[in-house]
């Protein structure tokens, strides 16, 4: 059974990058002791930090100071890791204080183009709008375990704060070659089966969520997505259709690559936020296990 979290981060440091994984520091690792990997965990980004005091190779201090936050919740993420002891040594802050973030689970962004601000995830969780949230979490741990009712509503209105959904692109045909079946062209078997994926997404691909944006889509080059489709959190589904997939036959892993990073190229998003899925009557167990290790999904339909 799967559960759900959020979690507070401070911004972080002017030129670095984000950090999706979850932090406990000494002392608060008991409030996740029920972290698994699949868990959902939300992240709220608050809109300052404690500025971090590091010394220098020559023992002066170089205090760093962090980027503007967002205060709100900035993406939505899977945990991949149990919550683990990693050493290191506590981390010192300006103010004099200081804190050992002893305790990491890894993560895996799902979705960072929505956003939820502070005062509405105040009214989701039934705090005062004006609640500044911090000491947030059980135990002030900075994480909180919510309900799937709770992570609902924050994903309702996360997907409301999204770019729109893209629309079905039509253009003329004459100004590309089709590619992607050969010099034979698209069979029978291959059109039925992407058919059924298009029409009954739900069904076939057995994912609640799930629904059609276009089946052929089409890019400037001359490729197509077979089905283009967008799921329960607003990532999009790249489908490559393929018939049956021996272990010699990496074309339909190339092309799902391939179009997903296109397509995320085209709808200005991060490439795990589009999916890349191979579809087919039969995929070879080595086809399966090359797939798992670039993350493209892979799911059999019986004829």
């Amino acid at each position: 059974m799967r559960n759900y979290w959020i979690t507070t981060h401070w911004p972080p440091e002017v030129g670095e990058k984000i950090d999706y994984s979850v932090y406990l520091f000494e002392g608060n690792q008991n409030v996740g002791s029920d972290i698994r990997p699949g868990d959902r965990v939300w992240i709220y980004e608050s809109k300052g930090g404690r500025k971090i005091v590091r010394k220098s190779a020559d023992g002066s201090e170089d205090r760093r100071s962090r980027q503007k936050g967002k205060e709100g919740v900035i993406a939505l993420a899977e945990i991949v890791t149990e919550l683990r002891d990693i050493g290191g040594s506590p981390e010192k802050y300006a103010d004099g204080t200081e804190r050992w973030w002893h305790w990491k689970a890894d993560t895996r962004l799902i979705n960072q183009s929505g956003f939820v601000p502070r005062q509405k995830l105040n009214v989701i969780l039934r705090y005062k709008c004006n609640n500044p949230l911090k000491g947030f979490g059980d135990q002030n741990s900075g994480l909180k375990r919510i309900s799937e009712d709770v992570h609902k509503k924050i994903l309702q209105v996360f997907n409301q704060n999204q770019p729109s959904a893209t629309k079905p692109i039509k253009r003329d045909p004459r100004s590309y070659v089709r590619r992607g079946h050969g010099k034979g062209g698209e069979g029978p078997i291959h059109k039925k089966l992407k058919e059924r994926v298009a029409n009954d997404p739900v069904g076939v691909l057995a994912e609640e969520g799930l629904e059609l944006i276009q089946m052929e889509y089409p890019f400037p080059t001359g490729d197509r997505i077979d089905v283009l489709l967008r799921d329960s959190v607003n990532r999009y589904v790249a489908i490559e259709i393929e018939v049956n997939v021996d272990s010699e036959d990496i074309s339909g892993v190339l092309q799902a690559v391939k179009y997903s990073h296109m397509y995320a190229v085209e709808c200005h998003r991060r490439f795990e936020e589009v999916r890349a899925v191979l579809v087919a009557h039969q995929i070879s167990a080595d086809i399966e296990r090359l797939c798992k290790c670039y993350d493209i999904e892979t799911f059999v339909v019986k004829p």
